[in-house]
């Protein structure tokens, strides 16, 4: 029943759903994605796991433009389109500086702050994924189950990618 919520949330926020005509599927546009029903479903699916093994404020899936996939948990505290494009522009700002010292880039960005802390932790060419972590230090996270969702975001993401442009692998 909260997937469907969600998802309504979601058809309502963004207003490209393009209904397929197959069985009802809708399909969901974001720009540089094209997701199916099913594939959103298993992305909150996957960040409502995440969000309760980890305790996080909020979860939220990025894509490298900027622009919020999907989020679990508390987000009316701020605005969620300036924190994703901020967030994008500093992983983005991160990315180069790794490259100035020979690496390709880091595994995860931690921002340490008074009241909440962010983690940022990059997932393929697509997106990342941004923690909201009240009273968390980085040491006290699932590492593994973050790596573990990662992989299955990633897997989606390449899916959704593919059909926009069928002849990458």
């Amino acid at each position: 029943m909260a997937i469907a919520l969600k998802i309504y949330y979601y058809k309502s926020r963004f207003r490209r759903v393009k209904d397929t005509g197959i069985d009802g599927r809708v399909e969901m546009e974001i720009p540089n994605f094209k997701l199916e029903a099913e594939e959103y479903e298993k992305i909150l699916l996957v960040l409502a796991s995440l969000h309760q093994k980890l305790k996080a404020d909020s979860i939220f899936l990025i894509n490298r433009t900027g622009q919020e996939i999907a989020h679990e948990g508390n987000s009316n505290r701020f605005d969620v389109q300036a924190l994703s494009s901020l967030a994008a522009s500093n992983l983005a700002a991160t990315f180069g500086l790794a490259s100035v010292i020979g690496e390709r880039e880091f595994e995860r960005i931690y921002h340490k702050g008074e009241k909440t802390n962010i983690l940022m932790s990059p997932i393929g060419e697509f997106a990342f994924l941004l923690f909201l972590l009240r009273d968390r230090e980085e040491h006290d996270l699932d590492l593994k189950s973050i790596r573990h969702a990662s992989l299955i975001l990633e897997d989606v993401l390449k899916k959704c990618s593919r059909r926009l442009r069928p002849g990458r692998r």
